[in-house]
């Protein structure tokens, strides 16, 4: 129902608000570190980028994207002080208006959770890849969400543009993945969001270097709805 959207949106930032509030010591995750972040990147370059610009291609580009994204995160200068639960997106929430507070949203689907920025949270679930976000309700909620953390808006929002930048790399790859190699060419429906929240997302002056990588190597046709060959799987 769009009439319950800012309500429910506004609702699910309160938990990750809440989130920021528990001691790092009472915290007992694995760090949402380098390892996994560029474990995730390497999905976008073994799974997606061969079917752009051939396997051979991509074995060469692929260090070359790994380390303009080293530089990438370390501008970004993450946080790593939250429990992240890392698949925070709608259809992962329920709607529980019988209690008060935080505690009227629901969760499911945490069991990967680790400890890392709160801006990942945030990004995943305003930037969903099965549906749309009313870009009101997106600054609205952001709004909300600053307002309750305390976060500084400048930092917020680059940590927020280079997480949703590296997780929709991540997302593209894992998308064409389930095509060639499990069968599942209806996630090749939600590519087109993806590539669009993507693209805006490489606005951010802190991405240029990738913005000006992708312009390079990766055409239009491929950012979007495209048919992958299955004859070419991942990078060994």
């Amino acid at each position: 129902s769009p009439v319950d959207e800012l309500q429910l949106y506004k609702a699910a930032a309160e938990v990750l608000a809440q989130l920021r509030t528990l001691p790092v010591s009472s915290i007992a995750l694995p760090a949402y570190d380098d390892s996994p972040l560029f474990a995730e990147l390497a999905l976008f370059c073994d799974w997606f980028l061969p079917q752009a610009v051939g396997a051979t291609k991509a074995a060469t580009l692929k260090p070359e994207f790994m380390n303009i994204w080293r530089d990438v995160l370390n501008d970004a200068e993450l946080q790593h002080n939250v429990a992240v639960l890392r698949d925070y997106h709608a259809d992962n929430l329920l709607w529980l208006p019988q209690r008060e507070g935080a505690a009227r949203v629901g969760l499911l689907d945490y069991q990967d959770a680790l400890l890392g920025d709160g801006a990942y949270d945030m990004v995943s679930y305003l930037e969903d890849a099965r549906r749309d976000v009313a870009p009101a309700t997106v600054a609205k909620v952001l709004r909300h969400y600053l307002n309750l953390s305390g976060e500084t808006e400048d930092s917020f929002m680059r940590r927020y543009a280079v997480l949703g930048a590296q997780r929709n790399c991540k997302i593209i790859g894992i998308f064409v993945r389930l095509c060639v190699r499990d069968g599942k060419p209806h996630y090749l429906d939600y590519l087109p969001r993806v590539w669009r929240l993507l693209e805006q997302e490489l606005k951010h002056p802190v991405l240029a270097p990738v913005r000006t990588w992708m312009d390079k190597y990766v055409s239009s046709q491929f950012r979007g709805s495209f048919t992958p060959d299955s004859t070419i799987g991942a990078l060994s």
